[in-house]
């Protein structure tokens, strides 16, 4: 497995993790007893192949979609045997809810974006040489009701190659 993957599996693994001290992202569902529970929404990387169904059935639960969108690399350096370069990875959690603020707060987008915020930031994912740090958060846009926000996180990471 790649250092990309690697970082994106740690990233969904925390996002879904019980951490003491920061809440469950989960969202209010009615049981067929019309009794409601908290249910976890949905953690998983973004699909290959995204459509309008397919969005708007994650909405319904709630989801975080996480996809690696770039990096960028600092200056290569040469010592001890190895060529090595700083490189900046760039992951975006979309979050997709039918709701932005829901009568329950139990976990409309607003809310997703806040937790996932206190679930990544500073967390240092296996692979890489840095912790997270949180770069931005913005609507990504509203289709018959599913609404998508996107916070875009970086962690460091480095290419290490020896001399050849």
């Amino acid at each position: 497995m790649g250092i990309t993957e690697q970082i994106e599996l740690g990233i969904i693994d925390r996002l879904g993790a019980a951490i003491d001290g920061i809440e469950s992202i989960t969202r209010q569902r009615a049981t067929s007893d019309g009794r409601f529970i908290d249910a976890p929404v949905q953690i998983k990387s973004y699909p290959a192949h995204p459509n309008d169904t397919s969005l708007k059935s994650l909405s319904a639960s709630g989801a975080l979609l996480v996809r690696y969108t770039g990096s960028r690399y600092g200056k290569a350096r040469k010592g001890a045997g190895f060529f090595v370069q700083d490189r900046t990875m760039l992951y975006e959690v979309v979050c997709v809810s039918e709701s932005l603020i829901p009568a329950s707060m139990s976990s409309g987008i607003y809310r997703m974006l806040d937790l996932a915020a206190l679930r990544l930031i500073g967390f240092c994912p296996e692979g890489a040489v840095g912790d997270i740090e949180l770069v931005q958060d913005d609507y990504l846009s509203e289709t018959k009701g599913t609404w998508e926000y996107g916070i875009v996180v970086s962690v460091k990471a480095q290419t290490v190659k020896r001399h050849e």
